[in-house]
């Protein structure tokens, strides 16, 4: 009995200890730890937006102050009247080294066609592999000369890796895209902590919604806002010739100006685009359009892993260093064919041992982010031997998926937001 007496007193003792650590630790939390966007000397610190008067009653004198605060050009064709393309475009200019010279000057855009949805944030592994990630729902192009062209890879990187040296009152300052915020899941002891990395679709989002909710309307004008949660810039030391970090810079939180062209027709041909080119074509709205309603009328596609559209994949493989594999999501230009014949049923056939993904070395480890997002499907099918299936974020958002078909050797990790559709039928075969 004394033993029994003597345990839970031992027992009650290190209880006490334990919840007063506990304790402790839930109290740095609480009142030290707070969730921040990384960096210093941030471009804007107003809130949130500031409209200036109409650019055409502006002085030249204005008009000079704003044009060399400009940050990004925008270009935004609703197609309200419903007369053409929806496009939205945003272009950064930069410079390549810090003379701030014409020869070095550059710019680099992206270009959305379609309706732009919000972007979700990127919750990864790794912040490597966040630094990375380029959105595949854009047009990229880099300018030089005046002439606009898009890299591929060997164009200019619009991800969270790239630096751009800018020009504020004629001296350089490196521009980077370093936003993140913290989110928070479970209950006391039971929480966890994810970190969500913005992107430079989060940018153009944010952007093209103050450009669309502006009260000046359509036309010409310029934007002052707050991008402070998104960029740091660095300032340059001439001495050291090296780009530091400078909390005493005041400038800069007037510096983020927009010129934007806001327009609520559609965009009808090439030379209306900052880039001068539509999905990469200079010669779009030359030729006559064809009247396709006539083949709209259910017309069933079905898509495997290999499947080709003009040639090309119909598929894109992102790789995975945090998985170890890559993610299967459909094209930009499919999802934009797609969304243009309405009329449509699309069925998804994968094969995660196909012959054509053994040939390519390609092993799928999961769904993309935002892969199917916005397309309408009826089916998606799954196939293979055991392995778990990462589902990421939005990958089967609004798709009006009928039903979801995969092996039962699969074992599913499915995001909390890959799914929103709650008459799905779920088959397990």
């Amino acid at each position: 009995m004394k033993t029994l007496k003597l345990i839970g007193n031992c027992s009650f003792f290190f209880l006490g200890i334990f919840g007063f650590i506990l304790s402790l630790i839930y109290g740095y939390y609480h009142f030290f730890v707070h969730n921040t966007t990384i960096g210093t000397n941030y471009i804007s610190d107003q809130v949130p937006i500031d409209l200036v008067e109409r650019a055409d009653d502006l002085t030249s004198e204005e008009i000079e102050y704003y044009e060399n605060r400009v940050l990004f050009e925008v270009n935004y064709f609703s197609n309200a009247k419903e007369n053409g393309k929806q496009v939205s475009e945003l272009n950064l200019s930069y410079f390549t080294d810090t003379s701030l010279t014409v020869n070095s000057c550059r710019a680099t855009g992206m270009q959305h066609i379609g309706k732009l949805k919000k972007p979700v944030s990127i919750p990864v592994g790794s912040e490597d592999e966040a630094d990375e990630f380029v959105s595949d729902s854009y047009y990229y192009y880099d300018t030089v000369d005046m002439i606009s062209y898009n890299g591929g890879r060997i164009g200019t990187q619009l991800n969270r890796d790239e630096e751009f040296i800018i020009k504020i009152d004629n001296k350089p300052y490196l521009l980077q895209l370093t936003g993140y915020k913290k989110s928070t899941s479970g209950w006391w002891i039971f929480k966890s902590t994810h970190t969500l990395y913005y992107t430079w679709s989060s940018v153009f989002y944010d952007v093209m919604q103050a450009v669309k909710t502006n009260s000046f309307g359509t036309g010409d004008n310029y934007l002052t806002v707050d991008l402070s949660k998104y960029f740091t810039l660095k300032k340059y030391d001439e001495t050291s010739g090296k780009f530091k970090k400078d909390d005493s810079v005041d400038i800069i939180k007037t510096y983020a100006v927009l010129k934007f062209h806001y327009d609520e027709n559609g965009l009808n041909k090439a030379s209306q685009s900052l880039f001068g080119q539509i999905k990469c074509d200079r010669s779009y709205g030359m030729e006559t359009d064809i009247d396709t309603t006539y083949w709209q009328e259910r017309l069933n596609y079905t898509l495997t892993e290999s499947s080709k559209y003009l040639d090309n994949n119909v598929f894109e493989f992102r790789y995975s260093e945090v998985y170890k594999g890559y993610f299967i999501s459909l094209t930009m230009d499919l999802k934009e064919l797609f969304a243009e014949l309405p009329k449509v049923k699309i069925f998804i056939d994968i094969n995660l041992e196909s012959q054509y993904l053994i040939d390519n070395n390609i092993n799928i480890v999961g769904i993309d982010y935002n892969a199917f997002e916005y397309c309408e499907l009826d089916t998606f099918k799954i196939v293979g031997t055991s392995q778990t299936l990462h589902i990421l974020d939005r990958a089967f958002f609004d798709t009006e998926l009928k039903t979801f078909k995969y092996s039962n050797g699969l074992v599913l990790d499915i995001s909390n937001t890959s799914f929103n559709n709650e008459n799905m039928e779920v088959v397990v075969i």
